[in-house]
């Protein structure tokens, strides 16, 4: 099942470094507010907070991604994001449906830091 993979199977450190499957997916509304947007560098998570950037690496090809967490999925055993098709034909996954891969937390924003750097922006 992970024959040919680009990268290694174990995690230097499972606090910043996950693996699994991804997948890609279309919606209307996300759990975040927001329009879903299928050209947007997003993806979805169970357990990553809103505005969370992470580095998602196909295993397969070794091509990565950077998106911004803005809603809540995927809900099937093994997969632990789902892209935009935007995000998903960036890795080289969007014909295949899934890959495996390493996410990795680029940086985490909360949503008080996403308030004030808004603020910031308008004076």
């Amino acid at each position: 099942m992970y024959d040919g993979l680009a990268g290694p199977l174990l995690c230097r450190d499972s606090g910043k470094l996950r693996m699994g499957f991804a997948s890609w997916y279309a919606g209307f509304r996300t759990a975040s507010g927001e329009a879903f947007r299928a050209d947007d560098l997003t993806a979805a998570s169970r357990i990553l907070p809103f505005n969370t950037r992470i580095r998602v690496t196909n295993l397969w090809n070794g091509r990565s991604v950077v998106v911004r967490i803005n809603d809540r999925g995927p809900y099937i055993h093994g997969r632990v994001v789902d892209l935009t098709p935007r995000g998903a034909a960036a890795l080289g996954m969007k014909r295949h449906g899934t890959a495996p891969v390493y996410i990795e937390i680029v940086r985490q924003e909360t949503q008080s830091a996403a308030a004030v750097s808004i603020d910031v922006g308008r004076r």
